[in-house]
This record gives structure tokens, C-alpha cells and sequence, in this order.
């Protein structure tokens, strides 16, 4: 049972990213707070457990960052249209996700072999996201009202970054993708 822990709780995560939906849409600000805390917390046992136990697998190195991007997927719509967050903010996170998901889904249509790892600015990048939501979501349980421009401008810096660095790691695919 505990080599199959990791992926539960990877598993977890898309579960609690839709009650905190549902919670958040609800205006039950402090459930929607606990449940996104938690999928944080679950985002980062997932990844220690499989490492530390050495219980990696196929299906949790996949869910993984697919629980992760329907987090911040979900969570910054969220925000965007409730009048939280600027577009711009939600374009930038979002697009860089795009992005990284069409060049896997090209490489393996096109049938270019690759093993897409995960980078150390992703990960700083996606502590920085979830912490952003974090935010949020206790100023919005506690009826807090302060600028976010610091934090979003954090956010933006980090999500590019990651990108930037992603595409010059990648960017030998380039030609792979598009020839004859």
C-alpha cells in the first residue's frame, strides 16, 4: 500500500482543486484557504514520499505536473474573473503551462523522443504560485484588503523566468518538431 501513496495523494490534488473551486465559487473563503493548503502540502509529500521511499512511477511522474497545472489553471480563472487578479497575470501563468504542455504533446505526436524534468525555477516557480493563491485566499477569509501588485509582480517575474529558462533547456526540439 505505501509504494502507492505518492500517486493517492498526487490523485488527491485534482479532488481538492475541485472542492476549492466549489468553495471558493461559494464564498467559503476559509474551507477554499484549507483545502488549497492542503493540496500544497500534498503537491510537495507526493514528490518527497516517491523520492525519498524511491517509489517513483510512470502514471505519478505524468499526474504530477497535471495536478499542478489544473491547480493553477483553476485557482488564477478563479481569481481573474472574480476581479482579483488582472488578465495579464492570468495569461502569463497560464500561457507559460500551455506552452510547456503543446511542446511535450508535439514532441510525442511527432514522435521526438524526450524526457521533460522538471527545472529548479519550476519548482521555485510553483512554490511562488501556490503561495500567491495562499495569499489570497487569507486576505479574502479574513476580509484583508491590500494591494497585490508586489506579489503578482513575483508571480509574473517567476512564471517568465521558469519559461525562459524551459525554452533555452528545450530549445534543441525546435528543429525536431518541423522537419521534413
Amino acid at each position: 500500500m505505501i509504494r502507492y501513496f505518492p500517486n493517492i495523494l498526487t490523485t488527491s490534488r485534482i479532488f481538492l482543486t475541485a472542492a476549492f473551486a466549489y468553495c471558493f465559487l461559494q464564498e467559503q473563503f476559509i474551507e477554499a484557504l484549507i483545502l488549497f493548503s492542503l493540496s500544497a502540502t500534498s503537491d510537495f509529500f507526493d514528490g518527497y514520499l516517491a523520492r525519498r521511499l524511491q517509489i517513483t512511477s510512470r502514471f505519478g511522474a505524468i499526474l504530477d505536473p497535471i495536478a499542478d497545472k489544473l491547480a493553477m489553471f483553476v485557482s488564477y480563472s478563479i481569481f481573474f474573473i472574480a476581479g482579483i487578479i488582472p488578465g495579464w497575470l492570468l495569461y502569463v501563468v497560464i500561457g507559460r503551462d500551455v506552452l510547456i504542455v503543446s511542446t511535450v504533446l508535439l514532441c510525442f505526436l511527432n514522435k521526438v523522443a524526450i524526457e521533460f524534468r522538471p527545472i529548479y525555477s519550476s519548482k521555485i516557480n510553483t512554490t511562488i504560485q501556490f503561495i500567491f493563491v495562499v495569499i489570497v485566499l487569507i486576505l479574502k477569509a479574513f476580509s484583508v484588503s491590500i494591494s497585490l501588485s508586489p506579489f503578482m509582480l513575483i508571480v509574473c517575474f517567476s512564471t517568465i523566468y521558469s519559461g525562459a529558462e524551459y525554452a533555452q533547456k528545450y530549445k534543441w526540439i525546435v528543429p525536431q518538431l518541423f522537419k521534413q
